[in-house]
């Protein structure tokens, strides 16, 4: 299918809003002036007239037609107008550019009527003697109060028309400059918004290409340079995905491939005879044995912690209120044996009364990660608490060991996936390296969290917040 770039979907918009605007724009001017320009034409042509009636009415009651005659002519050449000089019986008595005695009587023109019936009034119409529209104003001449006869002046409508089209051409050249002005602008408008996005689309398949190392620009509009904001944030974060899931891979591969080369080479070294030495066998393959349960406990953890993160928020419905006490002591039931082996002792402190909303099995599960790791790293013969408390916003449970403790530096790494403070110590109590990655995950899926604080020889608080409500 044909895609069309943003340039031709944003130019053409602004060529028909530019087009519609200055086409209406233009439409009402050259409407509004016309009405104007005729309005001062009559005008003109009254303010004419009332300087000269009093004249003309002097003239018509002494019977001057003559005088009035030339007068007449006068005035319509420096004005450039047409008088006419009609009796009130519709006689024309002078007229500026014919001849009176061949013009027909104008007692039932429109505007001589009005005239006569002592009001000034104008008309538009075409003239027999000139052969061509006319605008006419009429207005009564009046002598001693009394109306004596009709002055009326007359410009051709094409010579109006023809100063209005020199007009228009004007206006209509100034429209189209400022069209061209408009649509100049236009386009440069809209490549501006057009860049930043191509630089956006070209950075967008470059982080879809797994390339992460450059920065989009931020742009001065505030919606373009949020979403740049936007993209470089989730470049940062596709970036350091990217390295989790290496870092994760290199580490799967490190820890599946020991326990894998060493029962390999086990059974080669049963193979080769090692079978025949009954004592030397079963030694073998115990040890054999011990890494298979490795393997399977990683494998377990994975897929643990696999949907775990593809359910990283738990629905609401299957958090239920649940007393805490019951779920504790079924934790510590299950990491009894391991407690026992090394003789630790596990003290459990915790009111009958408090509630939590809790997946039970899944958090039955982190505080059994947590106490197993607290004996796992505990010397003999020490103790293992559990201390529950409830504050007004939280619920808050104390895991305290007396192990080796953790160095301040590995804290905020602790609960990263495969991360061990002593990788061989971890290897020999049996710990797989996702056992507190995740602890972590349960709690966040509970809208909890976990904190640490730990001393060198002095042990370890590991402690949980949970929300009191949700």
């Amino acid at each position: 299918m044909f895609k069309k770039n943003l340039l031709w979907y944003l130019f053409p918009s602004y060529l028909i809003i530019i087009a519609l605007s200055l086409s209406l724009t233009t439409w009402h001017a050259t409407y509004d002036f016309r009405k104007f320009y005729f309005k001062k034409v009559e005008t003109n042509q009254e303010t004419i007239i009332k300087l000269y009636e009093d004249e003309f009415a002097d003239k018509i009651s002494a019977n001057s037609l003559q005088k009035l005659d030339n007068i007449s002519k006068n005035i319509a050449q420096k004005a450039s107008i047409r008088i006419t000089i009609i009796t009130t019986d519709g006689k024309v008595i002078s007229d500026s550019d014919e001849a009176a005695s061949h013009m027909e009587n104008h007692k039932n023109r429109p505007e001589i009527i009005q005239a006569l019936a002592g009001k000034t009034s104008n008309a538009t119409r075409y003239s027999k003697t000139l052969k061509q529209y006319m605008l006419y104003v009429a207005s009564p001449l009046i002598d001693k109060g009394k109306i004596v006869g009709v002055i009326r002046t007359s410009v051709p409508i094409n010579l109006l028309q023809h100063n209005l089209n020199t007009l228009y051409q004007k206006i209509f050249a100034a429209g189209l400059i400022t069209s061209l002005i408009a649509i100049l602008i236009s386009y440069i408008f809209s490549r501006k918004i057009q860049k930043p996005l191509l630089v956006l689309e070209e950075s967008a398949l470059k982080f879809a290409e797994g390339d992460f190392s450059s920065k989009v620009p931020i742009h001065s509009i505030k919606e373009i340079g949020g979403l740049a904001e936007a993209m470089n944030i989730m470049a940062s974060k596709l970036k350091q995905l990217e390295n989790i899931r290496k870092d994760f891979v290199a580490n799967v591969s490190h820890e599946l491939k020991t326990p894998v080369t060493s029962i390999k080479g086990f059974i080669e070294t049963l193979q080769e005879g090692a079978l025949e030495n009954r004592e030397e066998a079963e030694h073998f393959l115990d040890i054999i044995s011990r890494h298979t349960n490795r393997l399977n406990a990683i494998i377990e953890d994975l897929l643990a912690l696999s949907r775990l993160e593809q359910t990283t928020n738990i629905n609401e419905q299957r958090l239920e209120k649940s007393l805490l006490y019951p779920i504790l002591k079924s934790a510590i039931q299950v990491c009894e044996v391991g407690a026992e082996n090394k003789s630790i002792k596990i003290n459990l402190e915790c009111s009958q009364y408090i509630y939590a909303w809790l997946d039970t099995l899944l958090f039955e599960q982190a505080i059994v990660n947590l106490v197993d790791n607290a004996i796992k790293y505990s010397n003999e013969n020490k103790e293992v608490a559990i201390v529950a408390d409830i504050t007004e916003k939280e619920v808050i449970i104390n895991i305290i060991d007396q192990g080796s403790g953790i160095p301040k530096e590995h804290i905020p790494r602790i609960f990263e996936r495969f991360y061990r403070v002593d990788k061989a110590r971890s290897r020999k109590a049996g710990g797989t390296g996702l056992g507190l990655s995740i602890v972590k995950h349960i709690l966040n899926s509970h809208k909890g969290h976990i904190t640490v604080e730990s001393e060198i020889n002095q042990g370890s608080i590991f402690t949980i917040h949970l929300p009191k409500e949700l």
